[in-house]
């Protein structure tokens, strides 16, 4: 970058001064941009089963999980009613 170029305002945009060098357009997304990739084909042999078998697993540690919120959520309410009663008493001792 010379020193001229330096010196200019910010706010005078001239020719090339844009963020991408050629133009106004990304590299990649210019109307010479090449199509995705079509999808790729189902996997088989190990890959398939190493995926089901991964998918058979999460499955199960997300019914594992959910159990578990279940549980939590049952011995907050226990809990809940427990707090609740020793309040009620307290406040019937103090009166």
């Amino acid at each position: 970058m010379s020193r001229k170029e330096r010196e200019e305002p910010e706010g005078e945009a001239g020719e090339g001064d844009g963020p991408f060098p050629c133009g106004d357009e990304p590299p990649d997304e210019g109307p010479d941009r090449p199509e995705p990739p079509p999808p790729s084909p189902p996997l088989d042999g190990p890959a398939s089963r190493f995926f089901a078998a991964l998918e058979a697993s999460l499955g199960s540690l997300q019914e594992r999980a959910q159990r578990l919120i279940q549980r939590v959520n049952e011995g907050r309410r226990d809990d809940q009613g427990l707090v609740s009663g020793l309040r009620e008493g307290l406040l019937l001792k103090v009166r």
